[in-house]
């Protein structure tokens, strides 16, 4: 099989789980789900008012295969990690194809397989909190052109990678990106603006995201969309030594910078005076099958 299925610990320790030499899954119910109805009451049925999920807890069974001591390694390493995950409230990842679930493993019940002769099942419980199977897109947009005094880089971070990981469909000017997300919902997402810029303010699919705060070199700003990041990591700056200021109150306040990314094609457009790293978070019930044959 061509896919991967890993598990991440928040300790970044990572565990293929279809591996044939140590652990692998044997069971699991990752395509299981199941939304709840809201309604107000009538004398007969009711008036919908919306759907919504639960945490859900997912039974996960592995095997363990190898002589007794590798196993009792591989057991031991594995728990440390899920465990770690629990005492530092910081969730796992299990990763399948392109999609991505976070949570943690709460319960574990580790038992020899009385006929599989170099095997031990480990049937455990996997809780996540935000139960949303997440494929990320990622578009790269840099400069027009470099601006006097600076270098090619534009005070992005050493460490940071600006290829395209992602190709636009096609670019309509020299400050218009077309792009197509795959899609049947509005995602969240994260952006990422590098500066100097005199302030943040650009158009995606035709909505205005502005927050009126001036970006030196070697600064950057986030604005991230999400539900389940901290009220302090929403919108910020990261100066160049390392002090976050919280820029919230700065955004303007007749357009939405939390605005979710409607699905299909849409530009983004603002003056290329700086360069922005976009993350989409596509979020579904349960992973996407074709992941398995890619």
């Amino acid at each position: 099989m061509a896919y991967n299925v890993k598990y991440k610990s928040s300790n970044g320790e990572e565990f293929d789980l279809l591996t044939f030499e140590g652990l692998k899954i044997k069971e699991a119910n990752f395509h299981k789900y199941k939304w709840n109805a809201n309604f107000t009451g009538r004398n007969f049925g009711g008036i919908l008012t919306g759907f919504s999920r639960e945490p859900t807890e997912f039974e996960i069974k592995f095997y363990f295969r190898g002589n007794l001591k590798n196993r009792k390694d591989k057991i031991e390493k594995f728990h440390f990690c899920t465990e770690y995950d629990v005492l530092h409230e910081t969730p796992g990842r299990i990763i399948w194809g392109d999609d991505y679930i976070d949570g943690f493993f709460i319960a574990v019940d580790t038992q020899p397989v009385e006929d599989g002769g170099q095997y031990t099942e480990d049937t455990t419980t996997f809780l996540s909190l935000y139960p949303a199977w997440i494929e990320e897109k990622k578009v790269t947009i840099h400069p027009n052109e470099t601006m006097p005094g600076q270098d090619d880089q534009k005070g992005y971070p050493e460490n940071r990678s600006f290829s395209y990981p992602y190709k636009y469909s096609y670019s309509l000017g020299e400050n218009a990106t077309n792009v197509e997300i795959d899609h049947y919902s509005s995602s969240n997402f994260k952006l990422t603006v590098y500066g100097p810029a005199e302030n943040v303010n650009l158009t995606i699919a035709g909505h205005t995201y502005s927050v009126n705060y001036p970006l030196l070199t070697n600064q950057y700003m986030v604005i991230d969309s999400r539900p389940t990041t901290k009220p302090e990591d929403r919108c910020y700056v990261v100066k160049a030594d390392g002090e976050k200021v919280n820029t919230f109150d700065y955004r303007n306040p007749a357009h939405s910078i939390f605005e979710p990314i409607p699905p299909g094609n849409f530009v983004i457009n603002y003056p290329r005076e700086y360069g922005i790293e976009l993350i989409i978070f596509i979020e579904r019930s349960e992973p996407r099958c074709k992941s398995l044959y890619s």
